[in-house]
């Protein structure tokens, strides 16, 4: 295994001459983009040096700026869209439990 188990139990590896945490690398090749500001990624077991794909989801911590209808569907529409989507990609369900995880 490469890499080194930091203090709080994130894997990290060496990139490019940087040293980086190995779940955000991970997530990054699935996604083929850098993560963004307002993303992180999870690990579903809670193990931080489990960073095989299926354990990983990608969160966002950016939410609507108001209570409004309008204004929460307005930052729904434009959510999706940053992630390539429409609403038809999407059940009910999914989309109120606000997750898109890998693997499962």
């Amino acid at each position: 295994m490469t890499g080194f188990l930091e203090k709080n139990g994130y894997r990290i590896v060496r990139r490019k001459g940087r040293e980086v945490p190995e779940h955000r690398d991970v997530v990054e090749k699935i996604i083929g983009r850098p993560l963004l500001a307002d993303e992180t990624v999870h690990h579903k077991n809670g193990n931080r040096a489990d960073n095989r794909p299926e354990n990983l989801e990608l969160w966002s911590s950016r939410h609507g700026k108001g209570q409004r209808v309008e204004d929460k569907i307005d930052f729904c529409r434009s959510f999706l869209s940053q992630y390539g989507r429409s609403h038809q990609h999407f059940s009910v369900s999914e989309m109120t439990a606000g997750m898109m995880g890998f693997g499962s």
